[in-house]
């Protein structure tokens, strides 16, 4: 039954959209005879308060699914191709906000569609968290012909006006200073770039290597060696040939000159790409970031839905935030560093199929000098991980690798399911885990618990609750350790939240200084599970509300989804020693089984 059948046969009266704070203001009578369902990150709290509310956030999985082809099809509903830079992915979802939207709407949907199946005359209330969430679930179900509640009084009418008035303003506001951030980075780093151009000297190989450098990596002492996305590979290709580095986004002039100065010293090649930019890419790419903007589609309808609220907010968040203009500048740095390279070099990148990929991917075919771009996919994925999954569009415009280097069985599945061409050439992140014994029972008595956030906010607080309510009454230490990239202001979010919980701890060292003395390790998407299993040390998959199941295990952990269920796990863990060693051992076998060892002979095609 389609939605249109669903509203002539009116089925159900009206859907209401109600923010969470209101909904005990409503009259117990419209409550009583209404069907309540919840949508955002407060479940646990909200049921408590009022009982019977059936949670959305159960049917996300699902509607993750139906989305998926949407967004991974994205690039057909723009004429411009330019606009495949902008898209703002993460390493675990696609576009990320997008992606929420989406799935939520189409979740939505379903409790409609399902509602009217099985009650006569029924209503339904939906809870959300914000007036901003609210006006956009309205809209999208209204573009998809479903009766949505409105105000019957004038009174009543004029406020929800101008509720929607402020919310709109709001938005709009922190759109423009978004957008003057954006620009005023931009500028900066022109500047400064433009300052220390005569400190660094481009030198370039047959094979050469980009990696993400930041601040971090000052601490590290050898990037070839010490690499966090490539491990050992640069010091082993260094080994046969000449190679060369080539850093992309470092925007601290400091660091810049500190690690150019390190390496020169050393007679190692390292290369900024942002040192080629000029005034000239700065403009372009307002101009057409601009343009692209312009040029977005009016109706975005896909299998007989209407998306395009959802996707006009996202061009709107992606132009404002400089994320168009930051895709268009990274495609012009690419096209001026693949002409100071040589002919039928080889370019080796980390591969997460971001926007900055896809510009390298787009140069490496318009610079016509027969450059041959590997990608290196350098941690385990998930099957849910939006960024792994192509589309026609992305195949015909050259937005796909003609080679993966891969690094795991689970991920090198993944690509072949899809008819990609992929070579097992061995995890060297973890090599050294690989020939390393499984280590000591250690003491469990000390029940401390290592809770590994990652850079996602949404994800990030959403697992910080559930391991705060897990082991608030088990007696241990709980830490709670947060992403390098993860952002200030979800720092301080998670500053806030631990403030009730005298156990737990935020830290931000490296994971390894936890495996050595830590007893457990909770995570979501984090890639963490790999390191902490080579170590024999157990983990416990933590499933989040209103978030897709993104274990990079491959399922092959113990999941919690219950607060009831995730206690009895970990106090079995804590105190039988022979379920701690039996876990422990099957996690480690099959981390030692799932990832690759170094395939010399992959490498020696690299040469070839």
């Amino acid at each position: 039954m389609g939605f249109k059948a669903i509203r002539k046969a009116d089925r159900v009266k009206t859907v209401r959209f109600v923010v969470e704070e209101d909904f005990g203001n409503l009259p117990s009578e419209s409550i009583n005879h209404s069907s309540v369902y919840y949508l955002g990150n407060n479940f646990n709290k909200i049921k408590s308060q009022y009982g019977s509310v059936i949670n959305i956030g159960s049917l996300l999985d699902a509607a993750n699914e139906k989305s998926k082809e949407l967004l991974i099809n994205l690039d057909s509903f723009f004429s411009n191709k330019l606009y495949s830079l902008s898209h703002s992915c993460t390493a675990n979802r696609y576009l990320t906000e997008l992606c929420d939207d989406v799935s939520s709407g189409i979740a939505i949907l379903e409790v409609v569609k399902q509602s009217a199946l099985e009650h006569d005359n029924m209503n339904i209330i939906i809870m959300v968290e914000s007036e901003q969430k609210k006006r956009e679930y309205q809209d999208f179900l209204i573009s998809n012909c479903i009766t949505v509640y409105r105000q019957s009084n004038f009174i009543e009418r004029g406020v929800e006006y101008i509720k929607i008035a402020c919310a709109l303003t709001v938005s709009w506001v922190g759109y423009l200073k978004s957008y003057l951030r954006a620009q005023k980075t931009y500028w900066k780093m022109y500047f400064q770039t433009w300052k220390a151009i005569k400190t660094n000297n481009p030198t370039f190989a047959n094979v050469n290597i980009i990696t993400w450098v930041n601040d971090s990596h000052l601490e590290v002492k050898d990037l070839y060696s010490e690499n966090r996305y490539f491990g050992c590979l640069p010091a082993m290709l260094k080994e046969k040939g000449e190679v060369a580095f080539i850093g992309h986004v470092l925007q601290n002039i400091a660091a810049f000159q500190e690690i150019d100065r390190r390496y020169q010293e050393k007679h190692l090649p390292i290369f900024f790409i942002r040192s080629l930019l000029n005034i000239q890419d700065i403009f372009y790419s307002l101009w057409t970031s601009f343009y692209c903007w312009r040029s977005k589609p009016k109706k975005v309808v896909h299998g007989g839905i209407d998306y395009s609220i959802f996707v006009k907010k996202s061009c709107n968040q992606d132009f404002f935030s400089g994320t168009f203009q930051n895709g268009i500048l990274n495609y012009r740095l690419f096209m001026r560093l693949l002409a100071k390279v040589p002919f039928k070099s080889i370019m080796i990148y980390p591969f997460e199929n971001q926007p900055w990929e896809r510009a390298l991917l787009m140069a490496c075919a318009e610079v016509n000098k027969g450059i041959r771009p590997l990608a290196y996919q350098f941690f385990p994925m998930s099957n849910n991980f939006f960024i792994y999954a192509f589309s026609k569009q992305a195949r015909q415009r050259g937005y796909l690798p003609s080679q993966i280097l891969t690094s795991d069985e689970l991920s090198n599945q993944i690509f072949l399911r899809q008819n990609l061409k992929s070579f097992p050439i061995g995890n060297f992140r973890y090599r050294k885990l690989l020939h390393v014994p499984i280590r000591a029972l250690p003491n469990t008595h000390k029940k401390e618990i290592v809770c590994a956030l990652f850079l996602d906010e949404k994800e990030a607080l959403n697992l910080a609750e559930m391991a705060l309510e897990l082991t608030k009454n088990l007696d241990c230490r709980l830490w709670l350790n947060t992403h390098p990239m993860l952002s200030s202001q979800c720092v301080e979010k998670l500053k806030n939240l631990i403030k009730p919980y005298p156990h737990a701890m935020l830290s931000k060292k490296s994971i390894t200084e936890f495996l050595e003395t830590v007893s457990i390790v909770l995570y979501n998407s984090s890639s963490v599970c790999w390191e902490a299993a080579l170590q024999g040390v157990p983990i416990v998959y933590v499933a989040c509300d209103n978030i897709p199941n993104l274990d990079r295990f491959g399922s092959n952990a113990e999941c919690v989804s219950q607060f009831d269920q995730g206690i009895q796990l970990i106090e079995k863990l804590f105190s039988n020693q022979q379920y701690y060693q039996e876990y422990s051992q099957r996690l480690y076998t099959i981390a030692q089984k799932m990832l690759f060892p170094i395939h010399e002979d992959t490498l020696e095609k690299i040469w070839a």
